[in-house]
C-alpha cells in the first residue's frame, strides 16, 4: 500500500519524500502506537540503530526490549528509495525491521521514489516507526534522511484536539 500524502491535492504526482504526522496516524487504526523508546538513529555506512521500545499494535501491548541494528542497501545510481522501519508481530513474538523499497514494490524509483507499495506489509500485523530516504544519488544516509514518525495514538474521539501530552 502506497501512502498518501495528506497537503498534496489528488490527481497531482505525489513526492512522498515528506511523509508527515497524517500519514502515520492512519497506519494506527487510532489504537496503534509508541509508549516508550524506539528512536531510529544512523550508527553506521547504511546502518540504523532502533533503540529498544514499548507500545500497542492494533490493541496490543508489546516490549522490544533490546535495541535493533538493520543494515540497509544504497541505491542504485540515480535512483531515490524509501525503506521502511516497521514493528512486527510474528506468531507472539514482536521484532524490529527495515523493509527496503525496490523498483518491484514502487519503493526506489529514478523519477519518483514512494513508500513501498507490497502485500507484504500488513498494518494489521506491522507498525510504522521511521522511514529512511536515500535521494538519488545517495550512497549512505545522514541523520537528516531518517523521517521519525513514533506517535502514540491517544484513546479519544478527536485526537488532534490534543493540545499537549499528558503531564505536560
Amino acid at each position: 500500500m502506497a501512502f498518501t500524502v495528506p497537503n498534496r491535492p489528488d490527481g497531482v504526482a505525489q513526492d512522498q519524500a515528506e511523509p508527515d504526522k497524517g500519514d502515520f496516524q492512519t497506519l494506527g487504526y487510532q489504537k496503534s502506537g509508541v509508549l516508550t523508546g524506539g528512536a531510529t538513529t544512523r550508527t553506521a555506512a547504511n546502518t540504523v540503530t532502533v533503540e529498544a521500545l514499548t507500545g500497542y499494535l492494533n490493541g496490543e501491548y508489546f516490549n522490544v526490549s533490546a535495541d535493533t541494528v538493520l543494515s540497509m542497501a544504497a541505491p542504485p545510481t540515480g535512483s531515490a528509495k524509501f525503506v521502511l522501519i516497521l514493528v512486527q508481530k510474528s506468531g507472539s513474538t514482536f521484532s524490529v525491521y527495515a523493509h527496503q523499497g525496490t523498483a518491484a514494490n514502487s519503493g526506489q524509483s529514478a523519477t519518483n521514489a514512494m513508500f513501498p507499495d507490497d502485500s507484504d506489509v500488513n498494518y494489521t500485523t506491522k507498525m510504522l516507526l521511521a522511514a529512511v530516504y536515500y535521494a538519488s544519488g545517495d550512497t549512505d544516509i545522514s541523520a537528516s534522511s531518517i523521517v521519525d514518525k513514533r506517535v502514540s495514538i491517544l484513546p479519544q474521539a478527536n485526537p488532534t484536539a490534543v493540545s499537549s501530552s499528558p503531564g505536560a
